[in-house]
């Protein structure tokens, strides 16, 4: 049974998201439909590319993954089919999938829809869809194309006694996911000495593995399953208690 997901920006007050997965079905019945998240805030391509980025490659080989994020009102829509690392992804063309691919996808194509009648905006999708679950082959859904669009992901900068970086995600928990790796961290450790300087001048000083080494209601940091560095407070949420935000800086001094 081939596998779907779902990234998108529909919410889950309204009917598109059921509408979509209704057209799925339709076209292809013995499909399996996982969402991965529908509540992305609408048009935030990168927070799209940060969940489908640390969450693609816990599913099987040649699960097909739809994202639909800050599709633009075009009366002829690019969408782009790639292959990557034995995974189909099917999205518009805005720079999204740049951001999830760490290097370049072994193909790509731009659905051809010149000769499709589209009755909906599903329509380009579930052609895509179908046509790789009962073919497998990128060639016979468009032109191929050389080249995605891009779109940059803000990494960390790093200095002779410093690292700056942002807070790339709040989780709903409210732990604020930076963009700074266990890597960039390490790399430039001596000693075990270095501040963690927040947005409000908070400071930490010290890593921890678990939320439970510290109190209920204290902050932390820690690494986490995906070894990006976390900013949280034990049974609290570290946006609100220490004012954080999707974009706010975050410094670490040697």
């Amino acid at each position: 049974m081939a596998i779907i997901t779902l990234t998108s920006d529909f919410g889950e007050k309204d009917y598109y998201v059921p509408a979509f997965k209704g057209e799925i079905y339709s076209a292809c019945p013995s499909v399996q439909v996982v969402d991965i998240s529908n509540v992305i805030e609408p048009y935030a391509v990168d927070d799209a590319a940060f969940v489908l980025k640390h969450a693609f490659e816990h599913f099987p080989k040649k699960t097909i993954h739809v994202v639909r994020v800050f599709e633009m009102s075009e009366k002829e829509p690019q969408i782009i089919v790639c292959s990557y690392r034995d995974h189909f992804f099917i999205a518009p063309n805005n720079g999204i999938l740049s951001m999830v691919f760490e290097d370049k996808p072994a193909a790509a194509v731009m659905i051809d829809h010149e000769r499709i009648v589209l009755r909906s905006p599903h329509d380009l999708y579930c052609r895509a869809i179908r046509t790789l679950v009962y073919n497998g082959s990128l060639s016979d859904l468009g032109r191929p194309i050389n080249d995605i669009e891009k779109r940059l992901m803000l990494r960390p900068v790093i200095y002779d006694n410093n690292v700056r970086g942002i807070v790339r995600h709040i989780d709903h928990y409210g732990n604020a996911i930076t963009n700074i790796s266990r890597n960039d961290v390490e790399a430039m450790m001596v000693d075990n000495k270095f501040t963690i300087v927040l947005r409000r001048n908070d400071m930490i000083h010290k890593l921890h593995h678990y939320y439970s080494d510290v109190p209920q209601g204290e902050q932390l940091a820690r690494f986490n399953s995906k070894n990006m560095l976390e900013i949280a407070v034990n049974c609290g949420r570290a946006d609100e208690l220490l004012g954080l935000h999707e974009g706010d800086n975050i410094k670490i001094e040697y």
